[in-house]
């Protein structure tokens, strides 16, 4: 190929990433204007399902997250770890959404949400805790986890522009190893948008 071909592609290609003004929309949703959100809430756990021999309830749960949104949808990320040191049983359960697909309602000072989350939890006081074990994909393994599904609702305060308040409402199931559970839980929390 001759020199003049790589010119005439050069000159194609400064084109290109110079055409368009302040009024070209975004190609891609991570080149949009939106806000990102980081939080850290606690509350409480409830198993609707039995965990014996592990108590049903877990008066601690602590969390943090982070979320992007564009408009009125959210993506957002947790990872939460419930216990309580003081059952009969040892309470220690980690719980991470993978995704938690969300839409706020409407903006304002108030913003209340919905959300629906794909996660993956494990008993960290069942029968065995590791993934990897044997037997762990096994009805008999006692109060385990695995892949859950979150339906969940709640809202967000605004305090000033940046910093938040979070109330969040949520039920979840979990099954594929050990026992199918189900929870709900309530959390609160403080958070920062930017």
């Amino acid at each position: 190929m001759n020199v003049t071909f790589f010119r005439i592609l050069g000159v194609f290609l400064a084109l290109s990433l110079t055409h368009g003004g302040a009024e070209a929309k975004p190609t891609y949703p991570e080149m949009a204007d939106g806000e990102s959100l980081f939080w850290t809430e606690s509350g409480a756990t409830q198993w609707l399902t039995s965990r014996g021999p592990l108590t049903d309830f877990a008066p601690v749960s602590l969390a943090v997250g982070y979320g992007h949104r564009i408009g009125l949808a959210r993506l957002a990320w947790r990872i939460q770890w419930i216990t309580d040191a003081y059952a009969d049983g040892p309470v220690s359960f980690l719980h991470v959404d993978f995704l938690s697909v969300e839409r706020l309602w409407f903006e304002g000072s108030v913003r209340p949400f919905t959300r629906l989350a794909l996660g993956v939890g494990l008993d960290l006081a069942g029968d065995t805790v590791d993934l990897g074990s044997d037997g762990y994909f096994n009805e008999e393994n006692g109060a385990s986890a695995g892949l859950s599904l979150t339906l969940g609702t709640g809202l967000d305060l605004m305090l000033t522009d940046h910093v938040f308040m979070r109330f969040d409402i949520a039920g979840r199931m979990h099954g594929g190893a050990g026992k199918t559970g189900l929870s709900a839980a309530f959390n609160g929390g403080v958070g920062f948008a930017y």
